[in-house]
């Protein structure tokens, strides 16, 4: 049925037959219940974006929509977690990629009309507008200069001049002698880009001759020029900061892309990329970068998409959660700065009310979940008991791994378990009651948990559960 709605959508947005990409491209991805694609919906994503010229870059707008189903609220998140999704694709598949704008339409517009609470599957789907939005420049090749370089041929064959004797000489401390037959190697040969990057070092650290980020910069360039990723990334960190150059945010973008475009997703040059993003004001693709690099372990990107998340700066809606989750892992990677920045916004937000569900949400959100009738909680401590629950038996069971991957998932586990805690021992949300007796109602949940297994929420509902924020 999947397979079935994805080829819908291509031939009805597309075309079945004749498809050529031009300056728009227009399509349609469905989604699942929960917002997620289907491997269907992956390959229509990445056999629509192979189509597309590679030699330019691109500026999308994704519109996401859902079914009936459940509160206005859930429908909302579903959405959201669509178009995350597809965002996602996007961007793996095509790094030249600026996505402009994103609207959440939930249930507003259905395409098949319905009642509530329907799950219709024709009416979960993400839009996808894609336009050029001008040429990427080439990557600047460099010029072997085969002619001049085979003046030196013979020289270039001794022992004399080989890459090997530079590097002894250069362990001895004969600098001057490492240098010399490393801007003959400048000249042209299979060898230009491993010497100009270490004549790029020798100006950087003023080994052998003045130091000069001028020169640096000059060296850091032929090398990146002949395909050297280190020095591709160099060129592009002295691009944005105009250090030995002039500051050129754009040149610093196109050499990022390239790089990310020959290594598919290096971790530094994602990290970098994020700040480019940042200096041009472009906050939702900072932040993408930001959290890719951090998911790899770059413990700066972690605390800077904590920030982002925080709803400090304009044009990124404030998720308390996904800033907690990001502070408090840069944190626990020994990031003091994290730290401190996440204790003043635990302060900040203790004196502001965070938004709150109608009770009418909150009874519909907590339908689905076991209801503790014996101890009278509120819909939502009904909820919070029961992702407790869950959450709690899921981080007691999660397997020592060293994965980074894994590590996130579990702390972004026990976030949610705080957060539903919270409000659990809330006496406003939980019925009045006292510590003991939630902790008693807890205990019995367990035990109605093990008897009626399928009954209760599972793991993705906990986590995808924003409500939880209320506090």
């Amino acid at each position: 049925m999947v397979r079935q709605f994805a080829l819908l959508a291509l031939s009805v947005m597309l075309g079945v037959t004749g498809f050529q990409a031009t300056a728009q491209t227009e399509f349609k991805v469905f989604t699942g219940q929960g917002g997620e694609l289907s491997s269907v919906a992956d390959d229509l994503i990445r056999s629509t974006v192979e189509r597309l010229d590679r030699s330019k870059f691109y500026e999308v707008t994704l519109r996401g929509y859902t079914d009936t189903r459940g509160t206005s609220r859930a429908a909302r998140d579903r959405t959201a977690a669509s178009i995350q999704a597809v965002e996602n694709e996007l961007r793996m598949a095509l790094i030249g990629v600026r996505i402009v704008s994103t609207e959440n339409l939930a249930d507003l517009s259905l395409t098949v009309q319905t009642g509530d609470n329907v799950g219709e599957p024709l009416n979960r789907y993400v839009s996808v507008y894609i336009v050029e939005a001008g040429d990427i420049p080439a990557a600047p090749v460099s010029q072997s200069n085969s002619g001049g370089f085979s003046l030196y041929s013979e020289a270039a064959r001794s022992s004399n001049y080989s890459m090997e004797k530079a590097n002894e000489a250069y362990v001895r401390g004969d600098f001057a002698a490492a240098i010399q037959i490393w801007e003959f190697h400048t000249k042209g040969g299979p060898y230009i880009a491993d010497a100009a990057s270490k004549l790029a070092l020798a100006y950087v650290l003023g080994e052998g001759v003045e130091a000069s980020q001028v020169e640096a910069f000059k060296y850091s360039l032929i090398a990146a020029k002949a395909g050297h990723s280190k020095s591709q990334l160099d060129v592009a960190k002295r691009l944005r900061i105009g250090l030995g150059t002039e500051k050129d945010l754009p040149q610093a973008k196109v050499w990022n892309y390239h790089l990310l475009t020959e290594t598919g997703g290096d971790r530094d040059a994602q990290a970098h990329m994020g700040l480019v993003h940042a200096d041009l004001g472009e906050l939702r693709d900072a932040l993408w970068y930001f959290e890719q690099a951090g998911e790899k372990g770059d413990v700066p990107s972690q605390y800077r998409a904590g920030l982002v998340h925080s709803g400090k700066f304009e044009g990124v809606e404030q998720n308390r959660s996904k800033a907690r989750f990001w502070l408090t892992l840069a944190a626990s990677n020994g990031d003091e700065g994290a730290a401190d920045e996440l204790a003043a916004l635990e302060a900040e937000w203790a004196n502001t009310t965070a938004p709150q569900a109608s009770q009418a949400d909150l009874t519909s959100l907590a339908a689905g979940f076991p209801v503790f009738t014996d101890t009278q909680l509120s819909p939502l401590g009904d909820a919070a008991a029961s992702c407790t629950w869950v959450l709690q038996q899921a981080i007691e069971g999660a397997p020592p791994s060293g994965d980074v991957g894994a590590v996130i998932e579990l702390e972004k586990r026990r976030i949610y378990l705080d957060l539903a805690r919270k409000i659990l021992l809330n006496p406003e949300h939980n019925g009045g009651f006292g510590r003991a007796d939630v902790e008693a109602a807890l205990a019995q949940h367990g035990i109605v948990s093990s008897l009626f297994g399928g009954d209760g929420p599972s793991l993705e509902d906990c986590e995808a559960a924003r409500f939880l924020e209320a506090q």
